[in-house]
């Protein structure tokens, strides 16, 4: 309850509202201990060498960036964010503030590699038939993102965080329920795909949405090194969702929390009035 309370205080209307206005001065303020550095548990049997992260992110998403670069910094080794020089609007991105993200990890102490991998977003492309896979111009460029940012994974991963931006680990939690997981046992098992259901923030007038949601994806490498192999499941309408949607149950571990608790926060509308507009 304290972690999801400090974390709304952070992200409240009021502090997003200055967070945006005073962008450059935020930054320079940020410290560690608004980012929630420290952690007391220590993981006995998680290798976090094993786990990659893949994210597509943009300048509307600054605000969550800091709190999920340090949580990511606990369980992935590398994290890799991949951008385009423009808005799916077809406005190009503010390069200054751009600039500032790709310097938050060395301005917060990270230990894991954060890399910046660039995209390109063809406003020409119908689509709805780029590929014989069901489309829509909402779901294509951002599944595209993922299918180029998985060459940039290191080769020694075994997994993949597949996360959005405003989609915050609970990085303890999760360190705690990794340990008791055995890893080696779900490489025996062909287990793909691990789906985690989180917290979703400001759907219903409420904090948390009764019903959670479970669109947060651990992808096995026999997936995404093959990923030639498994366009269908890589661009579709499904997003990320088809991970687990298509894929045999019985390759699959589903809805997985921890002491009844969700491990992830989908902070989805918390953002400015503008800001929900164009996320519509």
């Amino acid at each position: 309850l304290i972690y999801i309370l400090n974390i709304m205080n952070f992200l409240s209307f009021e502090n997003l509202q200055n967070y945006e206005n005073e962008f450059e001065t935020y930054l320079k303020k940020l410290t560690k201990v608004q980012c929630y550095q420290d952690i007391e548990y220590t993981p006995f049997k998680y290798d976090k060498k094993m786990v990659n992260a893949l994210i597509p992110i943009t300048v509307n998403d600054f605000r969550f960036l800091p709190i999920l670069m340090n949580q990511l910094d606990f369980i992935c080794s590398k994290v890799i964010f991949i951008y385009s020089e423009y808005l799916f609007n077809q406005q190009k991105q503010d390069k200054e503030k751009l600039e500032k993200i790709f310097q938050l990890p060395q301005k917060l102490g990270l230990t894991s590699k954060f890399e910046f991998v660039k995209y390109e977003i063809d406003f020409n492309v119908n689509e709805f038939f780029v590929s014989k896979y069901c489309n829509s111009p909402k779901r294509y460029w951002i599944n595209k993102a993922r299918m180029e940012g998985i060459d940039y994974i290191e080769k020694n991963a075994k997994w993949v965080l597949l996360i959005d931006s405003d989609e915050i680990p609970d990085s303890e939690n999760f360190l705690k329920w990794a340990d008791t997981i055995n890893w080696n046992d779900l490489e025996k098992k062909n287990i793909y795909t691990l789906n985690f259901e989180n917290y979703v923030y400001f759907w219903k007038n409420c904090y948390i949405k009764n019903e959670n949601e479970n669109s947060i994806v651990l992808l096995n490498e026999k997936v995404f090194r093959n990923k030639d192999n498994y366009e269908s499941l890589f661009i579709n309408e499904f997003e990320r969702t088809v991970f687990y949607k298509f894929i045999p149950e019985d390759y699959c571990m589903m809805n997985i929390k921890f002491d009844n608790k969700c491990l992830f926060h989908h902070y989805s509308w918390v953002r400015t009035l503008e800001e929900m507009k164009s996320k519509v």
